[in-house]
């Protein structure tokens, strides 16, 4: 579903609160497939009034934007579509999560030196079939893999590396 199609249903759904009593404009209800518009009232200190909001899910990223249209007192509390579109702010954003995962495992000490040595004592441990001797390597290469994962599908919160590479690299 494209803008214009939205925000002729936002402006649906403003043109028919504002002709009905305000007890009645409260609503929600699906327009698309992960799209919901909703009326809601609220009661300012300027008097009462109804925003009309619409919500477009993008659950591949993790993602959510909502357009807002406002009648009463606060009014110029409205909320625009991101100026570069739906489409782009939800790829702006998964790029923003995979640099937050990114920035996580460097924080913990994991740069891509440090990477290296690690994927080289990990091949050394598969050629030699001695996977089962490093278990803290494989604890850690499995939470990278987890950070890396979480971080695509658009979360920004990290558990914590498992061991630091000075003790892995001991082991």
């Amino acid at each position: 579903m494209n803008m214009t199609t939205l925000d002729q249903a936002i402006e649906a759904a403003y043109a028919s609160a504002v002709g009905q009593n305000p007890v009645l404009a409260v609503a929600e209800h699906t327009v698309a497939e992960n799209v919901t518009l909703e009326t809601r009232l609220y009661t300012g200190v300027g008097g009462p009034g109804f925003y009309v909001i619409c919500t477009v899910a993008v659950p591949e990223v993790n993602f959510t934007v909502q357009r807002v249209k406002n009648h009463g007192p606060h009014v110029g509390c409205e909320v625009a579509w991101p100026a570069e579109g739906i489409e782009a702010a939800a790829q702006a954003h998964m790029g923003r999560c995979i640099a937050a995962g990114e920035a996580h495992v460097r924080a913990a000490g994991f740069t891509a030196d440090r990477k290296v040595i690690l994927l080289n004592k990990l091949l050394k441990a598969k050629d030699a079939d001695a996977l089962a001797s490093v278990p803290k390597l494989l604890a850690l290469y499995g939470w990278m893999e987890a950070t890396q994962a979480a971080a695509v599908a658009g979360e920004t919160s990290f558990a914590a590396a498992p061991y630091s590479f000075e003790e892995v690299v001991a082991e």
